[in-house]
């Protein structure tokens, strides 16, 4: 049963990481937290040169296909990172991300001969615990659903509740794991934190469409380019020195910050 579930949670996270990556490449911009990107390539690597034992016989092309996704969604942060970071140059969002690498570096290590776990069970059920409380604030930063949906949400949280019962009811006698107090907490924390975070993308994307619907813009005109910077169409009027009045408000008007407020 331990099997089976471990390689049901695996097809479901894959399936996730594949609408990520492509809801990446569709809104340019990467679907998963920095530093749980970098704590999950920690756990990749430490995994790829044998540093924990195999799971389940499967496991190895199962987690392949980890190390491809996260290689993929690393390069949508590289490419497309410093846009969400509009007060940092692009030297200090790099900075940043080597910082958050190495961190991760000696972190995923250290728990792991700090709790004796050979498998990677609390780093890898840990890093996940870390994305889920990190997509809200994720949310919060951008104002809007780019590089998430509510589909690839599901997965997500369909893939913790099954790994969880793998972990809580079938994990195997011949583990040098038990399913200690902190296990338990990674797992509910882990599920809390995912329904957390799918009433907040919900309110995000229905605060959203309440206001694009309000400045009478509609989804097409938005996906073909033609919609207005504005709710309504003003006539271009020349004015005394030749330029149009509309062009000369826009040339006049600062450009606003972007809020950072929860939409309402």
């Amino acid at each position: 049963m331990f099997a089976t579930f471990i390689l049901i949670a695996g097809s479901t996270f894959d399936i996730s990481y594949v609408l990520t990556i492509r809801r990446g490449f569709l809104d340019h911009t990467y679907g998963v937290p920095l530093l749980a990107l970098c704590a999950f390539i920690g756990w990749d690597v430490r995994n790829a040169l044998g540093a924990y034992h195999p799971w389940i016989p499967m496991l190895g092309a199962v987690s392949g296909l980890y190390v491809v996704g996260h290689a993929v969604i690393f390069y949508q942060l590289l490419v497309y990172g410093p846009r969400e970071f509009p007060g940092l140059s692009r030297l200090a969002f790099y900075a940043m991300v080597t910082a958050a690498l190495g961190f991760t570096a000696f972190a995923v290590p250290a728990i792991d001969q700090s709790l004796q776990d050979t498998w990677g069970i609390h780093t890898a059920e840990g890093t996940w615990l870390a994305a889920m409380t990190s997509y809200p604030m994720l949310l919060y930063s951008r104002g809007s659903t780019r590089g998430l949906s509510i589909p690839i949400c599901l997965l997500q949280l369909l893939t913790i509740i099954v790994a969880s019962i793998a972990f809580l009811r079938y994990l195997p006698t011949d583990f040098d794991v038990t399913v200690s107090p902190l296990l338990r907490f990674i797992c509910l924390g882990m599920t809390a934190a995912n329904l957390i975070y799918l009433a907040v993308l919900l309110h995000v994307r229905k605060a959203n469409s309440r206001d694009t619907r309000a400045s009478g813009i509609t989804p097409a005109a938005v996906a073909t380019g033609s919609a207005p910077t504005s709710g309504k169409h003003l006539r271009a009027r020349p004015g005394p020195d030749g330029m149009n009045t509309d062009e000369a408000t826009r040339s006049h008007t600062p450009v606003p910050r972007r809020s950072r407020r929860w939409p309402r």
